[in-house]
This record gives C-alpha cells, structure tokens and sequence, in this order.
C-alpha cells in the first residue's frame, strides 16, 4: 500500500503554499520544481530524491519554512515503504516533528508526521508507542482528510495494541535478516567494506516489542560479521572489540575470561555454532594484537563449544599457534600432531596436511632458536603438496602459505625455491587487492597487507641475484608469462 505517500501527495497538490509575501522563495522554487514532476507523471523514488535534495539544500543555506513539514512526511513514508528502512523513516519523521513544533498552523503535516512516525514505531516493533502516536493524530486526519481517507488508520492500531503488526506493515526484523544475508554475499564475494555497512545497518535496538530472544540472535550475527569483516581489513583490535560485542548478546553478564560464560538461556544448536566462531574469531584476532591471555581464554571457551572434528582441528592449531608463540615447541608439536590425526579420521585430507605443513614449520624455527642446521627438503615438499592441492580443489588462502613458505626459507641456502614461493605470494597478494576494492577504505587496507610480502619479495629477489659467482652483478630473468611484473633487474657493475 501507497496510503501515506498518497495522501502526502494529495496535501501538496490541494494545500497550495501561502503568499510569497509570507515566505522565502526557496519554497516557491520548491514548489515550482515538484509541480513539474507531478506533471510528468515521475516517480515515487525521482520525486523522493528530488525531496531529500531540496532539504538539504535548504538546510544549508540556513532557511528552511515550516510548510516544508510535508516534504519530511513524504520523505519518511518512501524510505519505509520503498526501502525497507524504518530506522531512517522514523528520523526523518521526527525531524520534521521537530520543524514544526509549536506552530498551529501546521497542525494538518504535524497529524501527516505523526501518522508516518507512528508507522515507523511499529516497524521497528515500538508497538506501544506507535499505537499511543496514531491514536493521538486520528481526529486531526480525519478532520482534515475525512473518515474514508484514514478509515483503515484505527484497524491498524487496534493491532498494535494488540501487539501485532498490520499488512502496512513489514517488520524491522525481517529486513535486517535479509540485510544479514547479503552481508554474507557480500563476505564471500570479499567486499569486506560492504560488509560493514550491512552488519552496520542489521543492527536493532534492544528496547522494542520484538521477541528479545531473536533481537539478540541477529544482533550478534551483526556483530559477529562486522568482527570477520574487520579481520580480514587488517583491524584486528575492532575486529576483537566487534566479537566480544558479539559475545554480549549471548551472554547475561560480560565474560570475564575464566570459567564458562554465564549464558542467556538455552544455546540452540545454531547459535551454538554461531558462539564458536565467535570466540575462534576473537582468538584470531587478539594472536594480531598480541593479547595472549584473551586468545588463551577464547580457544578455551570455544572447545566447550566445539562439536564437529574440523572444529577441534581449528582450535588445536590456534592452541599449537600459541603454544610455539610462548616457546614450548614439544606442546605445539604435540597439538598439530593431534589435529592431524582428527583431520585423518575423518577424511580431511587437505587439512591433515595443513597441520603437516605447520609441524615442519615448527620444527624448523625450533632448530633456527638454537642455532642448528635445518634440511629444508621436507619442508618444501610439504609445502608443495599444500599449494598443488588448494590449487585443485580451487581453495582460497594460497598466498598465505606462499609467504609463510618464503618466511621460512629466508633463513635456508635454497635462494631461487625462497624467490619462486614470493613472487607468486606477491602475484596472488596484487590480485587479491580487486577484492578489497569494493570502498576505498578496503583497498587501501588491502595495499597495506601487502606490504610486508613486497618487502619479503624484494628481500628474496636481493638474496637470489646476490647468490651467484658475481654477487650483484648478475640478472634475475623474468618469468615468460608475466615479463617485467615482479622481476628483478640487477645492472652489472662498471
């Protein structure tokens, strides 16, 4: 239904603007560019823009006449019928309220205004409130525009009383639910800026007539989005700040670290699973901002938490990770040792080898604290077998085992194997920044990620042209596919 919107239209079309002796011309000009609008028959999201435009503008220049209560009420009825944005409606409507307060003159738009807010109200699931509004602006509505006009004005609001929601309704929560949705297309898809601003907008207020329970279930997807959304900018401390956010919903007191938290009701299943990537993420996160004692405490929770192998598998890598951090190599070794074997036992090939990959990282760093030579022949092979089988199963995160392969061997005698595994983490690095480019704050995070494997390439590609009988004074060749796209000239010298 069109109800509010047409009635707004019908206002300015049957209640012309008063003379120009008692108004700024900004409103006859205002005037002036709607009517021709209307004349076109435009439509309802030109003549909305068209609006928003004149306020702003009117706003600006610092004179704005109260009859300009109308545009508000038109404004506010399209952003909640055309949309799906209550939240916004309910602003505009009340600003427009606040334009006109105290003005008997208005009292026709303050009786428009209050209609729109009130359907706001209800959307955003304030039934009370939205009931007690349009109750208080019928006699003005029907006074003004007459019964069969409004006629349908007080069924709506005996469901309200009621606590139901009309047909002129759609309920906030349903539409941040389908936000919630593409915020997850947009996190596959890797436009992480998209991200924020979903999760950002599918967050509702705790004070409504909605069901506290499924508030807080999609609050804390919200969240819980915004927290990987922000990881994955390189934000790591928001990133930890937006999951325990998360982990507020979930809770009835904060999680104070030790114990089992102190749960809001029953955990279903799904938000079971939903509270597992939560605490893994903020184990994540806090391993960035080097806060060992709240990734200590997550991995912990999580495990309470954890019900599938790959979800054991996840946290004894980030407890090996951990673990080898605070250098007890033997417990770490243990830790991916015993990931591995869940990942076997259940057919996770490619993860058994991923804790494979991480053991011989392990064992190499634990020979290069004391000082002892390492073969990098297993090594390599390993990390071979991890690149060829993301590759064949077409599995994202190549150029992190690439870098971290060419971190290691840095430190080897095995230069050219050290520049192949950087080149192509630099290569793959480039092409991910086309992901992170969906606002110009993602694709500056993004240039930043790579950084450190620029650098890490260009110490490789040094380390490689000085490892011959001339050092620096011989060439790297470029690769044939790419000539000139991260290579190395060296001139020789004179």
């Amino acid at each position: 239904m069109r109800i509010l919107l047409a009635l707004c239209l019908t206002c300015l079309l049957l209640a012309p603007p008063t003379s120009a002796q008692d108004q700024p011309e900004t409103l006859d000009a205002a005037m002036a560019d709607l009517d021709k609008l209307f004349e076109r028959g435009a439509s309802f999201d030109e003549i909305a823009l068209k609006i928003t435009s004149l306020l702003q503008t009117a706003k600006a220049s610092g004179v704005i006449n109260p009859d300009f209560a109308i545009f508000y009420a038109m404004l506010a009825d399209h952003l909640r019928l055309e949309t799906d944005n209550p939240a916004y409606a309910l602003q505009v409507a009340e600003e427009g309220l606040a334009l006109i307060a105290g003005n008997p003159e208005q009292a026709d738009f303050r009786a428009a205004l209050m209609a729109s807010r009130a359907y706001a109200l209800a959307d955003m699931g304030r039934l009370s409130e939205a009931h007690s509004t349009l109750i208080l602006a019928l006699p003005t509505l029907i006074t003004s525009f007459g019964e069969d006009t409004v006629g349908d004005y007080q069924a709506h609001a005996d469901l309200w009383a009621e606590g139901q929601l009309s047909d002129f309704n759609q309920s906030a929560l349903d539409i941040a639910k389908e936000t919630l949705q593409a915020a997850y297309d947009a996190l596959n898809a890797g436009a992480y800026g998209r991200v924020l601003v979903l999760s950002g907008s599918a967050l509702l207020p705790m004070d409504t007539s909605f069901a506290e329970a499924d508030l807080r279930g999609t609050n804390l997807e919200a969240e819980k989005l915004t927290g990987e959304a922000l990881f994955k900018l390189g934000r790591h401390r928001e990133s930890a700040n937006a999951y325990l956010r998360a982990l507020g919903y979930m809770t009835q007191t904060p999680w104070q670290l030790s114990g089992i938290p102190d749960w809001w009701g029953t955990l279903s299943p799904e938000i079971s699973d939903i509270g597992f990537d939560v605490f893994d993420g903020l184990a994540g996160a806090a391993a960035e901002i080097n806060r060992p004692d709240v990734q200590e405490a997550a991995l912990a929770a999580a495990f309470d938490l954890a019900k599938s192998p790959r979800q054991r598998y996840s946290l004894l890598q980030r407890q090996a990770s951990l673990a080898h951090a605070d250098g007890r190599p033997d417990e770490a070794l243990d830790q991916l040792t015993q990931a591995r074997n869940i990942a076997l036992d259940a057919g996770l090939e490619i993860d058994a080898l991923v804790a494979e990959f991480y053991s011989e990282m392990v064992i190499i760093y634990d020979q290069l604290g004391d000082g002892v030579p390492f073969d990098t022949t297993r090594f390599i092979d390993v990390t071979d077998r991890v690149l060829k089988a993301h590759q064949d199963n077409q599995i994202a995160g190549r150029d992190f085992f690439l870098y971290s392969a060419a971190n290691v061997l840095k430190h080897g005698t095995v230069p050219e194997k050290t520049l192949e595994y950087a080149r192509q983490a630099l290569q793959w690095r480039q092409a991910d920044l086309a992901r992170k480019s969906d606002t110009s704050f993602g694709a500056t995070q993004g240039r930043r990620a790579s950084r450190d494997t620029l650098e890490l390439f260009l110490h490789a590609a040094h380390t490689a042209a000085s490892a011959t009988d001339h050092p620096g004074q011989s060439a790297e060749d470029c690769p044939k596919d790419d000539a000139y796209t991260s290579c190395l000239i060296v001139m020789r010298s004179r």
